[in-house]
Formats: structure tokens, C-alpha cells, sequence
């Protein structure tokens, strides 16, 4: 049973690693990187967010202020469960620690570990929290697998490391979604 087991991992992590490399190396050219230098860091994502907020929720009352409030609590929910407990807990190396020929296209301060990816975590936390606004999905579904997406493209994340975050994100967006209509329940309001 145990040797089952290890013959599986191996088999996941060798399908993992030949993903990574075709979309690493098979989709590289040089536009696309040379974009990925503006739009693959935390400002870009920031200011990204900020704009579509402000683009969906033009009028700004109370639902959109109370989207906005749970919706943040879930990006932060995912980035603490990804970065304070379970890249530690397990402590996968990145890309560019393991393989060679690797095109590494973000800069860091120091690697870290990979494994869930907490930029794509965010981002679906992000989505799953704002899913109810029918009017979004297109949009949220684009800005999370673009996330995911060059999350792998610029070398920083393995595929796995991106579906692990995308689970862990859809998760702390719903539970969000949740715990917010306990609150407007609670306080007399309805969404």
C-alpha cells in the first residue's frame, strides 16, 4: 500500500513538473515577459483590485460596502492560511530551487516556499467572496485564472501549488460569503 502510494506522489509530481515546464518554457516569448515585469507584482495586483471595486460598485451602499469588507477578510484569511501555515507546513521549493532552465520573470526578495500559491489563494478568495454578484463572474473567473496562470508562466509556482491555492481561496471566500450572511441576518439586514 505504501509503495502504491509513493509510485502516485511520483507520478503527480512528475505530471506537475511537466506541466510547469510547458507553460514555463513552451508558451515563453519575449512580449510576454517583458509585460510580465509590470503586471507579475503585488502593486499591479493592488491597483488592479482597487479599480475593479470601484468599477463594480460605482454607487457604493451598503452591500457593496459589506462585499467589500467580507471580501477583504477572505484575501486576508487565504494569504494567512497560505503563508503562515501551510507553505511551513509544507515547505515546497520553488521552481527556479529545483529545476534548471527555469525563466524565472519576478523579482523576490527571497524565495520562500511554494506550495499553495498565496497570490492565486487571494485571488480566488477575492472571486469566491464576490461570486454572488452575477455581473462579475466573467471577470472574476478571467482575473483568477490570469492569476494562476502567470503564477506558473513566471516561474514562481508549480501547477499543483496554483489548484492547491485556487481550493484554499475558494474556501475562505465562501466561508466569508457565509459568516457575512450570519452578519446581515443578525444586524436585521438582508443581501
Amino acid at each position: 500500500m505504501l509503495i502504491m502510494l509513493e509510485e502516485i506522489k511520483s507520478a503527480v509530481i512528475s505530471a506537475d513538473v511537466w506541466l510547469f515546464k510547458a507553460v514555463n518554457s513552451g508558451l515563453y516569448n519575449d512580449y510576454l515577459a517583458y509585460a510580465m515585469k509590470f503586471a507579475a507584482n503585488d502593486v499591479f495586483l493592488v491597483l488592479f483590485t482597487a479599480a475593479g471595486f470601484f468599477l463594480l460598485f460605482r454607487k457604493w451602499d451598503r452591500r457593496d460596502k459589506t462585499d467589500t469588507a467580507f471580501s477583504l477578510w477572505a484575501v486576508i484569511a487565504a494569504n494567512f492560511i497560505s503563508s503562515g501555515l501551510l507553505k511551513p507546513l509544507f515547505a515546497r521549493k520553488r521552481p527556479v530551487a529545483e529545476l534548471v532552465d527555469v525563466n524565472f520573470l519576478v523579482e523576490m526578495k527571497r524565495l520562500g516556499y511554494a506550495f499553495p500559491s498565496t497570490h492565486t489563494a487571494m485571488a480566488a478568495a477575492l472571486a469566491a467572496a464576490l461570486w454572488d454578484r452575477r455581473e462579475a463572474r466573467p471577470y472574476l473567473a478571467i482575473f483568477v485564472f490570469l492569476t494562476a496562470f502567470f503564477c506558473v508562466y513566471t516561474g514562481g509556482h508549480y501547477p499543483l501549488d496554483t489548484a492547491a491555492g485556487f481550493v484554499l481561496g475558494v474556501i475562505a471566500g465562501r466561508s466569508a460569503v457565509y459568516i457575512k450572511r450570519l452578519y446581515l441576518k443578525r444586524s436585521g439586514y438582508e443581501n
